[in-house]
C-alpha cells in the first residue's frame, strides 16, 4: 500500500502530516523554534534583520527535517511531499537526509491558506497517489514474473496459504476484482509474518498470488 508524508511550512507554525495504510491523514503539529517575523523599528540594520530571518528559516527547516526523518524511520514511506511557499520548501529540502531526498516530491499548487487552496492541494495529492499506485503495481507485476522464473512465487488460495504458514510470503498480491471466502484467512496468515500487501490487476488463480522469501517446494504439502 502506498504511504506518504506531507510537510507544509507556514512560517511560525509547522505541521507534518502522514497518511496511514487506510489513507487516513494524521497530523503532528508543533511550534517552530524560531520566529521568522522581521522585527519592526530601527533597532537593527536591514542586513541584521535579513540575516536573523534567514537563520530562523534555516533552524525551522532543520527542526522539521529531523521530525520527518524520525517519522519516516517508523514506517518507511513511499513518497515525501513538500507543499507551501517556495522559500520554506527550498530551505526544508536543503536539510533533508539522503533517504528522504530520494523520495521528495514538490507540490507547487495549493496549501492551507483557504478552502480553495486546500482543494487544489488535495487534487495534487490524489494525482501523486494515483501515479505512485500505477508505478508500484507495475513494479510488483514485474517482480512476480521474475519470481516465478526462479520458483519464488505461488498463486491460488491454497498455495499462498501454505506458503504463509511456513513464513515464506514476502509480498501478498491480491487482484482488485477477485474475492474468495478464504481471503481473510490468507491475509491474517501473511500479516503474522510481516508480509507486504499489494492490490493490483492480477491474472492469477483465485485472484491471489505471492512473491516468496524462499522456495517452499520441499516443504510438506507443497
Amino acid at each position: 500500500m502506498e504511504q506518504a508524508i506531507m510537510a507544509e511550512d507556514s512560517h511560525e507554525v509547522a505541521t507534518a502530516s502522514t497518511q496511514d495504510e487506510q489513507g487516513q491523514e494524521q497530523e503532528a503539529g508543533y511550534e517552530s523554534s524560531e520566529s521568522v517575523q522581521k522585527p519592526r523599528g530601527g533597532a537593527l540594520s536591514h542586513n541584521q534583520i535579513q540575516r536573523r530571518a534567514e537563520q530562523a528559516v534555516q533552524q525551522n527547516a532543520r527542526d522539521i527535517a529531523e521530525h520527518l526523518e524520525k517519522t519516516a524511520r517508523s514506517w518507511n514511506p513511499d513518497v515525501l511531499i513538500l507543499a507551501g511557499e517556495v522559500q520554506g520548501r527550498t530551505a526544508l529540502a536543503a536539510e533533508l537526509p539522503p533517504a528522504l531526498e530520494e523520495i521528495k516530491h514538490d507540490v507547487e499548487r495549493g496549501g492551507a491558506q483557504d478552502e480553495r487552496a486546500e482543494e487544489a492541494l488535495a487534487d495534487e495529492l490524489q494525482s501523486i497517489a494515483a501515479d505512485l499506485a500505477v508505478k508500484n503495481a507495475a513494479d510488483h507485476a514485474g517482480s512476480f514474473e521474475q519470481a516465478k522464473a526462479h520458483n519464488l512465487a505461488v498463486e491460488g488460495v491454497d498455495a499462498v496459504a501454505h506458503a504463509a504458514g511456513v513464513g515464506a510470503v514476502e509480498t501478498l498480491l491480491l487482484g482488485t476484482e477477485a474475492k474468495t471466502e478464504q481471503e481473510s484467512n490468507v491475509l491474517a496468515a501473511c500479516v503474522r509474518t510481516d508480509a507486504e500487501l499489494e492490490l493490483m490487476d492480477l491474472d492469477a488463480q483465485d485472484g491471489v498470488a505471492a512473491i516468496l522469501r524462499f522456495d517452499v517446494s520441499d516443504f510438506p504439502g507443497s
